[in-house]
Formats: C-alpha cells, sequence, structure tokens
C-alpha cells in the first residue's frame, strides 16, 4: 500500500473505521439473523439511539457504531459463542474510538495504528478477507511511527528495535510476548525478535515479566514511558 502522508490521524481512522464497516456487516447480519430469524431487524434496535438514522423501511444502514453497538448490545444472545475470551474488549475499545472519531477528539498517530490493529484482530476473529487490507494499513502506520520514534543510540531509523518500541507504545499499558510481536510487526525470524526484546530490556527501554506457570517461556514486554 503507497503511503500517503497527507492524511491526517483522524482520516487514518476514518479508513480504518469505513473498512470495518464494509468487512463485519454481513458477519453480524448472518449471525442476528441466525438467532432472532425473521424478528432480527427489531431486536437489533434495542438499545439504540437515534435509530431512524439506521432502520429506513426495515433496511439496515450499517455503519460503524450501529454494528459494534449491536455486537455490545447482543452478546451474550448472540455474538459470545464466536469470539475467545478477552476479544470482546475489541469491541469495546473500536467503539470508543469511533465515538471520539464521530466527535473530532484529537487524535496521534499512535491513535490510528491501536484502531487499526484492533479493528484486525476483529476481523481476523471472524475469518474475514477483509483482514487483509487493514493490515495492511496498520503495517503502514506502524512503519510510520517507527521513523517518527526517537532513536536510542546507534539505531538507525525504521530498525527492528524502533519497529519492536513502536508497537509497545502504542498498545501500552498493555504488553505482548515475543509471538505476539513477530506477528504483529512483521519482523522475522522470531530469533530475531528475541534478541531484540532482550537488548531492549538490557537497555532499561522495556520491562520483561515471565509468564504463567503453564506458559514460563514466554516473557511479556512492556514499554517503560520516559522519566520513568
Amino acid at each position: 500500500m503507497r503511503q500517503d502522508v497527507r492524511l491526517t490521524p483522524a482520516e487514518y481512522i476514518g479508513r480504518v473505521l469505513h473498512q470495518l464497516t464494509q468487512n463485519l456487516r454481513l458477519f453480524v447480519e448472518a449471525e442476528m439473523r441466525r438467532i432472532y430469524r425473521e424478528q432480527w431487524v427489531d431486536q437489533a434496535k434495542q438499545g439504540v439511539l437515534n435509530q431512524r438514522d439506521w432502520f429506513r423501511q426495515d433496511e439496515v444502514w450499517w455503519d460503524s457504531y450501529l454494528l459494534l453497538s449491536v455486537m455490545t448490545n447482543h452478546w451474550s444472545d448472540v455474538f459470545v459463542t464466536r469470539f475467545e475470551k478477552g476479544q470482546r474488549s475489541l469491541i469495546f475499545e473500536l467503539l470508543d474510538i469511533r465515538n471520539r472519531w464521530a466527535h473530532e477528539r484529537p487524535f496521534k498517530i499512535d491513535d490510528a495504528f491501536r484502531a487499526a490493529d484492533s479493528a484486525f484482530r476483529l476481523l481476523e476473529a471472524v475469518s474475514s478477507e477483509g483482514a487483509t487490507s487493514i493490515r495492511e494499513l496498520r503495517d503502514q502506520l506502524l512503519q510510520m511511527m517507527s521513523e517518527s520514534s526517537p532513536r536510542t543510540a546507534g539505531e538507525p531509523r525504521g530498525s527492528n528495535a524502533q519497529r519492536v518500541l513502536a508497537y509497545l507504545r502504542s498498545i501500552a499499558p498493555r504488553g505482548a510476548t515475543n509471538s505476539e510481536i513477530v506477528e504483529q510487526t512483521g519482523i522475522e525470524p522470531h530469533q530475531t525478535v528475541f534478541s531484540t526484546t532482550r537488548s531492549l530490556a538490557k537497555q532499561n527501554l522495556v520491562r520483561a515479566e515471565p509468564g504463567t506457570d503453564a506458559n514460563r517461556r514466554e516473557w511479556t514486554f512492556y514499554i517503560i514511558p520516559p522519566n520513568a
């Protein structure tokens, strides 16, 4: 995907929300029909504000707000069995981003990346082909973040260390394992990420915590805020 530096973070988020709507709509409709049959539209209206903006003569005018709201409102009855534990938080996060975007709140490039990352994870969870286009946009944003991040001594712009730092900064306060960093940044092989995170930990740029007893080998890495 060609990088367009003229786009603002809010415009990138607008693209993310548009692609999310286009690729999530059929999944949400199918799941609502599966449970509610002919009454699915009436059920979708429940708990939705300003219904006339989205429901017109039994036709649904989907946008990202309506999709995410319907998934939230009908989580227990419809969608809970289609997602793994913890993936519901992606819906809440995207709904919050959408509301901030609709009210023209200021955004940083990190916010745009996080929106793209959450949208990618959600579409991947429902096996949508649209996850690929979102991933391309997310990777573009990650590259932009790594190129604009402050460099550690001796690190060229766009290096693996910068990509890891940019990714961890974007998901803070959450952390990520080496396996997750490989998947989300595209840095390969796994050994490269292992040596990069170990080096960053020695420089006190990231904090490393061991995994659970069941997964002791998978350490989780967290960005260390400046002046911490």
